[in-house]
C-alpha cells in the first residue's frame, strides 16, 4: 500500500482519536461525569457510568496504534512516541483513577483486597517523580475517583506537577496516602519502567508468606500460567518470590527494599510478600501490574492448594 493510500486512514485515525479526547475532557468534568451523554449508553443497554467510557476509550486507543505501522502511528498521533508522555494531564489523571477503581472492584471481587485492606499505585510523572495512590482507609471494593492522592519520591502529598487536575484536592488535612507509600516510591525510583504497583491480601499469599518465611524466599516451577509474567516464555524455569518480615516500621522496609534492590536480587525480579501480609508486584502499567498480580495469585493458590493436600 502506497503512502498516498496511507494519508486517509491515518487522517481517519487522528481524526477519531481526537474526538474521544475532546469527548472525555468534555465529560469528565461534569458534576455526575456524564452530563447529557446518557445516549451513549442507553442504546448499548450498558450502564452510563465512567469507568465503561474510560475503557472503552483506552481500548479504542490501544486497537488504533497497535493497527498501525510505529511511523505512521506517530504521524497520525503525535502524542505516541514522546519521550516523556504527558501523564499529569487531567485526561490521563482520570484514566488512572478509573483504572485504579476498577482494579479495587475487581480484586476485592476475587477476595485479594477486602475491607480496607491493599493499596495500588500509578505513576503519574518521572521528573520529578509522581504517584497516584489510595488514599489510607478505604474500601478497595467501593473506591471513587476522589480516593487518591498524588504524593512525590519522599511518599509526601504534593500537587501535580505542571497541571491542575479535577481531582487533584491534596492539602494540608485532607486524605492521607495509604501507610505503605513508601514502599511504592522505593519501586517506582529504582525501575524507570514501571507504571504501576498493586498490593494485595489474598488467602493463599499470606499463607505461603508464613510457610516460606523462614527460607526468605518462594520458588515456583513447571507452571504454564508462569508465562503471564513479563519476560517468561517457557513453563520449565524457576519464578522466585522474595519473603520480608513484616513490620510497622515502613520507612526500615523501604531502606531494606532499596538497598536489596540495587544489588540485584534475584527474587524480586516480578514481586514479593510480607509475612502474614500480602503480595506486592508490579508492571509497565496497571494492565500489567494487574496480569502480574492475577498469575502470581493463581500460582500462589495452586502451590499452596498442592502443599494442604500432601
Amino acid at each position: 500500500m502506497g503512502c498516498n493510500r496511507l494519508r486517509p486512514i491515518a487522517r481517519r485515525g487522528r481524526d477519531s482519536l481526537s474526538y474521544w479526547h475532546w469527548f472525555f475532557d468534555r465529560n469528565h468534568k461534569a458534576d455526575d461525569g456524564l452530563v447529557g451523554m446518557s445516549w451513549v449508553a442507553r442504546p448499548l443497554g450498558i450502564s452510563a457510568g465512567r469507568g465503561w467510557l474510560v475503557a472503552t476509550y483506552l481500548s479504542f486507543r490501544s486497537n488504533v496504534e497497535n493497527s498501525m505501522p510505529s511511523t505512521l502511528a506517530r504521524a497520525a498521533f503525535p502524542a505516541i512516541g514522546r519521550a516523556r508522555p504527558e501523564h499529569d494531564s487531567p485526561l490521563s489523571q482520570h484514566a488512572q483513577r478509573a483504572a485504579l477503581q476498577a482494579v479495587g472492584q475487581q480484586f476485592h471481587a476475587r477476595g485479594w483486597s477486602l475491607a480496607t485492606s491493599s493499596n495500588y499505585s500509578a505513576v503519574i510523572d518521572r521528573d520529578p517523580l509522581r504517584l497516584l495512590i489510595t488514599a489510607s482507609g478505604k474500601h478497595k471494593g467501593e473506591l471513587t475517583l476522589d480516593d487518591f492522592v498524588l504524593v512525590d519520591q519522599q511518599g509526601r502529598a504534593a500537587e501535580p506537577h505542571g497541571s491542575q487536575s479535577p481531582h487533584s484536592s491534596n492539602h494540608p488535612g485532607s486524605q492521607k496516602p495509604s501507610a505503605e507509600t513508601l514502599l511504592h516510591c522505593v519501586l517506582a525510583a529504582h525501575y524507570p519502567q514501571i507504571g504501576s504497583v498493586l498490593h494485595t491480601h489474598s488467602v493463599w499469599g499470606t499463607i505461603l508468606s508464613e510457610y516460606y518465611a523462614p527460607a526468605g524466599q518462594l520458588t515456583i516451577r513447571g507452571y504454564e500460567m508462569q508465562k503471564g509474567l513479563a519476560g517468561i516464555s517457557t513453563h520449565d524455569c524457576d519464578v522466585t518470590i522474595r519473603v520480608y518480615e513484616n513490620t510497622q516500621d515502613i520507612p526500615a522496609l523501604a531502606r531494606q527494599l532499596a538497598a536489596e534492590l540495587a544489588a540485584g536480587h534475584l527474587a524480586l525480579r516480578h514481586g514479593f510478600l510480607l509475612r502474614r501480609h500480602g503480595l506486592y508486584t508490579w508492571g509497565s502499567d496497571i494492565d500489567e501490574a494487574r496480569r502480574h498480580t492475577e498469575t502470581l495469585e493463581f500460582l500462589f493458590e495452586v502451590e499452596g492448594r498442592g502443599k494442604s493436600e500432601v
